[in-house]
């Protein structure tokens, strides 16, 4: 294998370095998921943690593929980095629909939605790791990712669907709600997160048309989701103050009885 090319090098270091960024994010969600574990959220923040360790592992086949010499070490490192990147976004997609489900108190069409929304990420996802490969450029020495078009903006289109669908929910079940502060807060979490997801998708797919610009899009994508991912300890917290504020407005205003319906949703939303 001879010596990479300075292009390669350069987007190397950058992609590099936004995945150190996002592991340090990921080893923070890691130990934060763990210290806040209990009975009830134990299935958000065991997903949250898996999110995270994935990611962090997609981060060593990365490096192992980079650095690494030989043919097995492109062709391996990359179905490593590929099969954690896809249980990664597979994982922060059930996070982000359970949080729909709850919020809707798991109303049957919603959990029927999101469950096929989920179903089509996870055809995509296998149909990417059953044909996508990495491989020596014989010219340059580079190590390649060989994948199919159609299937990135397949997987990438059931990205933002999945998390334009949970905001779309979350902001139609809660609008009645809209001039309470624990409405506000739910609706600018969900607003803020398609945003941003909306803008890396993008960046994402343009970035798949060159070799050498995608190699560091990736790791400006994992950056953004595991920044996104691990915010919701923050949002969380927030979401508990808001929610107290919401309460006791109502209990001084006389209207405990409408605030019933806001009330169960953080019941069932303390598992978020």
């Amino acid at each position: 294998m001879s010596a990479p090319v300075p292009v390669h090098v350069q987007t190397m270091v950058i992609g590099t370095l936004f995945y150190g960024i996002a592991v340090g994010t990921s080893f923070y969600g890691i130990f934060s998921g763990i210290s806040r574990l209990n009975p009830k959220n134990q299935f958000v923040m065991g997903t949250i943690i898996f999110c995270n360790i994935m990611l962090v592992l997609e981060v060593g086949g990365y490096l192992w593929q980079s650095l690494g010499r030989g043919n097995g070490a492109c062709v391996y490192g990359n179905y490593t980095q590929n099969i954690s990147y896809h249980l990664c976004m597979i994982a922060f997609n059930v996070f982000i629909l359970y949080k729909a489900c709850v919020i809707t108190l798991k109303n049957k069409w919603v959990v029927l939605a999101a469950g096929v929304c989920l179903l089509t990420r996870v055809v995509f996802g296998l149909g990417d790791m059953a044909t996508s490969h990495g491989y020596i450029d014989t010219p340059t020495g580079e190590c390649l990712w060989s994948f199919s078009s159609t299937i990135l903006f397949g997987y990438m289109g059931a990205d933002v669907f999945a998390d334009l669908f949970g905001t779309v929910v979350t902001i139609s079940s809660v609008w009645v709600f809209k001039e309470t502060s624990f409405s506000k807060v739910l609706m600018a979490e969900n607003v803020t997160r398609s945003a941003v997801s909306l803008l890396q998708a993008v960046v994402y797919v343009w970035a798949s048309q060159t070799d050498t610009v995608f190699m560091f899009a990736n790791g400006v994508q994992m950056c953004i989701i595991s920044y996104l991912l691990n915010s919701e300890f923050w949002w969380a917290d927030t979401r508990h103050a808001a929610f107290n504020e919401t309460r006791n407005n109502a209990l001084e205003e006389g209207k405990e009885k409408s605030f019933v319906e806001l009330k169960e949703v953080n019941r069932n939303g303390r598992a978020f």
